[in-house]
């Protein structure tokens, strides 16, 4: 009983050890809309200035740039703020770095 009450706490704990990735979220404001020419737009002003990031996605109606570094992180909000509309809201952010089989889930009744 106790092997299985650590291996459940084990199980649990798990996501803990993935941590947060630096990352930069881009949403429309005042009824501005995030989509895929937006995304095209900053991955073209991140190659340009040669800053290299993990991932880049659409999701939710807004943009989420990862990047491995806060060095990184930085210097590309500058360029992605200059490269976008001014209605647009261009924030950093730490995203979780957790693996989609250890993501919680919403239990449906």
């Amino acid at each position: 009983m106790v092997l299985f009450a650590l291996l459940v706490a084990m199980l649990y704990a798990l996501p803990n050890l993935y941590g947060e990735d630096p990352a930069i979220q881009v949403t429309g404001a005042r009824g501005a809309s995030v989509d895929m020419a937006t995304m095209d737009t900053v991955t073209q002003a991140l190659e340009k200035e040669n800053l290299s990031h993990k991932s880049i996605a659409l999701e939710n109606g807004s943009i989420l740039v990862r990047f491995n570094d806060t060095d990184t992180q930085i210097s590309a909000r500058d360029v992605i703020s200059e490269a976008l509309d001014s209605d647009l809201i261009v924030a950093l952010n730490l995203a979780p770095s957790t693996q989609l089989g250890l993501k919680a889930s919403a239990l449906r009744l």
